[in-house]
C-alpha cells in the first residue's frame, strides 16, 4: 500500500520548490494522523475543515504552539493542507471554507499553463462579446477557478450547469461570487458550452452593472450619491471618477472589493495608485466607441487632489450614514500628497483682446445668412437649426457681455434686463449705456442684479418682443414654475448649445479658428475673459467678486488671467507713484529736516529742488526713509506702509518684486521702532 503521507510528499515535491513549506506541510499531517489515530485517508469531511480551519485565523490559533514552538515557521501552510485535503481526501474544501485562494490553489492543482489557458478563453469572449474588460468583472477569475475546481478538471469547455448551480450555492462565497457567477453563465452561453436556456438560480439585477462595478459596489455608490448635499450637476463627474477607482479596487483585490473589508495597508496602496492614475485607466468603453489605446495622459494635479477629497467624503459618509464600518482613518489614509498639493495651480484662460473683439463684432453682426450654415452640421438637430435670428443674436450677446454661467444663460427668465436706478443728469450720460441684468439662483449664491452693458439688452428686448408664449416650466435648481427667456416652440435651450452650435458659428463668422494657445474656445472662458478685462481696466477685486457672484475673494484667482506685460507695466507705474510721493516728502523743508547721517549718504540729486512743477524722479528712492520728520515720523512711516500694503493687495508681483516690497516693509518697521 502507498503512503498516503509519502504520496503527499511527492505531490508537494512537484508542485512546490519550497522546502520549508514541504517539509512543515507534512509535519503538520504527521502530526494530526498521531494525534487521531487515524490515516489521512479515513478522514472525512469535518475532520478536514476541522484541521483547516473555517477561515485562515482558526487555522492559526489551532496550530500556533505547532508552528512556533516546534518548527518555528511563520509561513502559511493552510493553502498547502487545503490542497491535499482537495486531492487525497477527495473533499471539495474550497466550498466549505472561507479565506480561500482559489486562484492560487487552482494554478498549483491543475498547473499555472492549465489555468491560464482558462483564463484566455473568457478573455477572448469578452472581447467579442461585451463593452467591459475582463479585469472589470469582480471576482470572475475566482468564480472561473472555484468551478474548474468543483469539475475537478482544468477545461472551461468540460464546465456544466449542475457545477454553476453548486457555486453559486456556495454558503460561505466572497460577496462578489454570485454575480460573477451569472456573469460566467452568461460568457459560457455565449461560447455555447452552456446550452440550458434557464438560469433559474441568478436574477438578472445580478449582473455587473454598466458602469462595470459589481452590484454590491454599485448600489452602495449610489446610495451615497442620494444622499449628497451638494449640487446634482456635479454628480454626474463624481461617479465617473469614483467608478473609475471603484473599478481598480475591483480588478486588484476581488476577494475585498466593499470597504468594509479594505485595510489600512490596502488604502495605502489604492492611494499610490490614484496618484499614477492616467486618463485611459480603469474606464468603460461605450459600445459605439473604441477602446482608447495608449497609456493615456496622467491626471492634473487639480483632478488628483479632487478625487482624493472624494473618496474621503465617500468613506466618511458612509460611516456617518452606516453603510459599513471601516478599520482605517480615511482622512490619514486618503491624505492628498503634498507634491500633489503644490502642484495645483489656477489655471485662467482668458481670450487675447484681439480675438475677443473679433468675436464681439461677430455676434453683434449675426445674420441669417449666418445660420442657413447650422443646417448642414450632423451634430446641429432640426430644432437648434430653426432657432430665429433675434434668439440666436440674443444668446450670443448675453454670452459676451454678461459674463454668465452656462446654467445661469439657460435659466435666465423673462424680464431679466432692468434700467438702472434714476440717474442724476450728471450721471445721465454715463448710465445711458449701462442695464442691469437679472442673473437666477446658483451655485455660489442667490439671485442678483449685475450690471453689464447695453448691447445685451437690446437683443433681448427684440426677442421678447418676437417670442411666442408657452407654458412655464420648471426649474431644476429651485423647483419653481418660470417663464424661461430663451425657449423656442415649446422647448428650452440646451446646455450644450453654446459649445456645440453657439461659440462654433461664431468664431466662423470671425474667422478663428475654436482652440488657442490655451486650449477649446469654452462658454467658461468668456467669463474669464470679461473679468480679465474689467480687473485691467480698473475695477476692484470686491467689485469684481459681486459682479461674477462669489462668495470668496479667493476664488478670483481662477478668473484673472494677468499677462507679463500688464504686471511689469501695472508694477512700473506704482513703483513710479511711490517713487514720486518719496521725493514729494523729501523736499519739504518745512516739513523735514535731515538728520546728520542722512546729509553724508542721500544722493546729491534729493536735494534739487522741483522747479515750474517739474517732476524728478531720485534715482534712489529709499533715501527718503533716512530723514526725520520734524512733526511726526511715525505718521509718516505709517503713511508709507499703508501704501505698500495696498499696493500688493490690489497688484500681481512676482517672487523678486515681492522679496522687494517685503525688505521695504522691513525697513520701515525697524525705523518705526527706533523713531
Amino acid at each position: 500500500m502507498v503512503d498516503p503521507v509519502q504520496e503527499a510528499i511527492t505531490y508537494c515535491k512537484y508542485h512546490d520548490t519550497n522546502q520549508k513549506l514541504l517539509y512543515s506541510c507534512c509535519a503538520l499531517l504527521l502530526k494530526e494522523m498521531h494525534v487521531r489515530q487515524t490515516a489521512m485517508w479515513a478522514w472525512d469531511k469535518a475532520t478536514w475543515v476541522e484541521i483547516v480551519g473555517y477561515n485562515t485565523q482558526h487555522f492559526q490559533d489551532r496550530h500556533h504552539a505547532f508552528l512556533a514552538d516546534w518548527l518555528n515557521v511563520t509561513i502559511n501552510l493552510r493553502p498547502c493542507i487545503m490542497n491535499c485535503a482537495y486531492l487525497f481526501g477527495e473533499i471539495d474544501i474550497h466550498l466549505l471554507v472561507t479565506d480561500c485562494d482559489v486562484v492560487g490553489s487552482a494554478k498549483r492543482i491543475f498547473g499555472k499553463q492549465q489555468v491560464w489557458i482558462a483564463e484566455g478563453v473568457l478573455e477572448e469572449a469578452f472581447k467579442e462579446k461585451t463593452q467591459w474588460s475582463y479585469l472589470n468583472i469582480a471576482g470572475l477569475s475566482s468564480c472561473l477557478c472555484l468551478a474548474l475546481l468543483r469539475n475537478r478538471n482544468p477545461q472551461v469547455e468540460k464546465l456544466t450547469l449542475p457545477v454553476l448551480k453548486q457555486v453559486y450555492a456556495n454558503p460561505v462565497g466572497f460577496a462578489g461570487l454570485q454575480p460573477a457567477c451569472v456573469q460566467l453563465y452568461h460568457i459560457l452561453r455565449r461560447l455555447r458550452i452552456v446550452t440550458e436556456a434557464a438560469f433559474g438560480f441568478a436574477p438578472l439585477e445580478l449582473r455587473v452593472r454598466k458602469d462595470g462595478l459589481p452590484e454590491p459596489l454599485g448600489k452602495l455608490l449610489d446610495r451615497w450619491l442620494a444622499k449628497y448635499q451638494g449640487r446634482k450637476s456635479a454628480q454626474p463627474h463624481m461617479r465617473s471618477l469614483l467608478a473609475k477607482m471603484l473599478r481598480y479596487v475591483v480588478a486588484t483585490y476581488p476577494n475585498r472589493i466593499m470597504p468594509s473589508q479594505w485595510t489600512a495597508n490596502m488604502a495605502r496602496r489604492i492611494a499610490s495608485a490614484i496618484s499614477k492614475m492616467r486618463t485611459n485607466e480603469w474606464t468603460i468603453t461605450p459600445p459605439n466607441q473604441l477602446p482608447a489605446t495608449g497609456p493615456g495622459k496622467e491626471y492634473a494635479a487639480s483632478t488628483k487632489a479632487y478625487l482624493f477629497s472624494l473618496i474621503r467624503s465617500f468613506l466618511n459618509d458612509g460611516q456617518d450614514y452606516n453603510f459599513f464600518t471601516l478599520t482605517f482613518e480615511p482622512d490619514s489614509a486618503f491624505r492628498t500628497p503634498r507634491n500633489i498639493l503644490n502642484a495645483v495651480k489656477p489655471y485662467p484662460k482668458a481670450l487675447s483682446d484681439a480675438n475677443w473683439e473679433k468675436l464681439e463684432q461677430a455676434g453683434m453682426s449675426l445674420t441669417q445668412e449666418d445660420l442657413l450654415s447650422l443646417r448642414e452640421q450632423a451634430d446641429v438637430s432640426a430644432h437648434e437649426a430653426s432657432y430665429p435670428l433675434t434668439l440666436v443674436r440674443a444668446i450670443a450677446l448675453v454670452w459676451l457681455f454678461g459674463g454668465l454661467r452656462t446654467d445661469e444663460i439657460v435659466r435666465l427668465p423673462l424680464g431679466c434686463i432692468r434700467p438702472l436706478p434714476s440717474p442724476t443728469e450728471e450721471e445721465q450720460d454715463l448710465w445711458q449705456h449701462v442695464c442691469l441684468l437679472h442673473v437666477p439662483v446658483n451655485k455660489s449664491c442667490g439671485e442678483f442684479d449685475k450690471p453689464v452693458e447695453y448691447y445685451p439688452a437690446e437683443a433681448i428686448q427684440a426677442w421678447e418682443a418676437e417670442r411666442p408664449a408657452g407654458p412655464q416650466r420648471v426649474d431644476e435648481t429651485t423647483g419653481e414654475l418660470v417663464d424661461f427667456l430663451f425657449e423656442w416652440e415649446g422647448r428650452g435651450l440646451i446646455k450644450t448649445y453654446l459649445n456645440r452650435v453657439l461659440i462654433p458659428l461664431l468664431c466662423r463668422k470671425a474667422q478663428l479658428d475654436t482652440v488657442d494657445e490655451k486650449g477649446p474656445i469654452r462658454s467658461h472662458r468668456a467669463r474669464v475673459t470679461l473679468a480679465t478685462r474689467y480687473y485691467k481696466a480698473g475695477l476692484g477685486l470686491e467689485e469684481l467678486r459681486l459682479w461674477l457672484g462669489h462668495l470668496s475673494i479667493l476664488n478670483l484667482r481662477y478668473y484673472l488671467d494677468v499677462d507679463d506685460d500688464w504686471l511689469n507695466q501695472s508694477a512700473s507705474v506704482t513703483f513710479y507713484a511711490i517713487r514720486r510721493r518719496a521725493h514729494q516728502v523729501v523736499n519739504r523743508p518745512s516739513e523735514l529736516v535731515p538728520t546728520e547721517y542722512a546729509l553724508e549718504d542721500a544722493d546729491s540729486n534729493l536735494s534739487v529742488a522741483v522747479e515750474n512743477e517739474e517732476e524728478l524722479i531720485p534715482d534712489n528712492f529709499l533715501a527718503h526713509l533716512f530723514f526725520k520728520p520734524q512733526r511726526s515720523k511715525r505718521a509718516f512711516i505709517s503713511a508709507v506702509h499703508e501704501s505698500i500694503t495696498a499696493m500688493q493687495r490690489n497688484v500681481h508681483l512676482s517672487s523678486e518684486e515681492l522679496r522687494i516690497v517685503y525688505e521695504f516693509k522691513d525697513l520701515l518697521e525697524k525705523m518705526n521702532a527706533h523713531s
